[in-house]
């Protein structure tokens, strides 16, 4: 009975500012003008070329963010894939071969890697370069690839019996045959349980939450690191019973794969929508001026607020230390700078990066 189980878990996957700058100089901005693990169960998890094109937005159970839904590729022959946490993608065709494609899933632009032989799952660890590679074949063995996927680099690390899928991101995770979900130990060549998810089919995990998707194409995230407190994504209709692979990239990117019938990649960001209330609406470590997503939007404020063109220094806009340029009151862009105030009290001014 736990072969015809397995085989058929194996099966369903193919089937399938600042706020701040409102006032700026009582921020602190004076002088800105510059001189130069539980259980979940089926009531959270699941009932029994070239070119990118938006293709709508969902409202999402994150205080402040409206995901946003691109269609990136098409990328042809792909079973099923997996991200880096830096961003890069790897695919594992149906011919069992692993490409990358270090360009944003970008078509034409996959490069082949290896053939581990009999591969059936693939996920990424880390970032590109310095983390790994592992895939779990048909006989159930899991290799790793500390090499970046290439040739002659994969190694046996483990026999997981019972696993039925396995995820990436920040760490290995496996799904086994019973929904259980485990997190391997490298080091330890050991699995811990981390909790069960109903119906899983994959699974990625960021230094900010887990993502689940399960059977019936369901898209679920944690409300933070603990395996509990699920949510679901809003999928467009378009897409909706068609998902197969989903994986993080990092805290605000999420990458998702259609069926191999369908055989189409987006990318799913989770911008932070409200930049003026002191909160960290897209849980990805950074708030307001000091998220990369608001950058464009307090710059426009800034420049809105002086009535002289200019460069301006802007001590709380990301990465921390910034530098606005404005023409007729209207936002040029946003670099980067180092605002260094001169005297107690006294006006600030900019040192440019070499």
């Amino acid at each position: 009975m736990l072969l015809e189980r397995r085989k058929a878990i194996m099966m369903r996957k193919p089937i399938v500012a600042c706020s701040m700058l409102l006032s700026l100089l009582a921020a602190g901005l004076n002088g800105c003008a510059a001189s130069e693990s539980e259980d979940v169960d089926g009531a959270l998890g699941a009932e029994g070329e070239g070119g990118e094109e938006e293709i709508g937005t969902a409202e999402l159970a994150l205080t402040g963010t409206t995901p946003v839904w691109t269609l990136v590729a098409d990328p042809g022959n792909v079973y099923t894939m997996t991200a880096t946490t830096t961003g890069e993608l790897y695919a594992l065709k149906w011919d069992h071969e692993v490409w990358l494609n270090r360009s944003g899933g970008a078509n034409w632009l996959w490069d082949y890697l290896s053939d581990p032989k009999y591969a059936r799952d693939i996920a990424a660890t880390g970032p590109y370069g310095s983390g790994s590679v592992y895939v779990l074949r048909f006989e159930q063995q899991l290799l790793k690839n500390s090499c970046g996927g290439g040739a002659g680099c994969w190694t046996h690390v483990d026999t997981p019996t019972d696993a039925a899928y396995i995820g990436g991101g920040t760490s290995l995770l496996a799904v086994n045959v019973d929904d259980s979900v485990w997190r391997w130990n490298d080091a330890g060549r050991s699995w811990s349980r981390i909790g069960a998810f109903t119906g899983a089919t994959e699974i990625s995990v960021t230094s900010s939450r887990y993502w689940v998707l399960t059977e019936n194409g369901r898209i679920f995230h944690s409300a933070d690191t603990r395996f509990g407190s699920f949510t679901e994504l809003p999928v467009p209709d378009d897409i909706r019973g068609k998902i197969h692979d989903i994986s993080a990239s990092g805290n605000d990117v999420l990458w998702v794969h259609t069926d191999p019938w369908d055989d189409r990649l987006f990318k799913v960001t989770f911008p932070e929508s409200n930049c003026k209330d002191g909160v960290d609406n897209d849980r990805d470590g950074a708030s307001d001026g000091f998220d990369p997503d608001c950058t464009d939007q307090l710059g426009a404020d800034v420049c809105r607020h002086f009535a002289r063109d200019g460069d301006f220094c802007v001590n709380r806009l990301y990465p921390g230390h910034g530098v606005v340029a404005c023409d007729g009151r209207t936002y040029v862009a946003a670099s980067w700078g180092e605002c260094v105030q001169v005297g107690a009290g006294g006006r600030d001014h900019i040192e440019f990066p070499d």
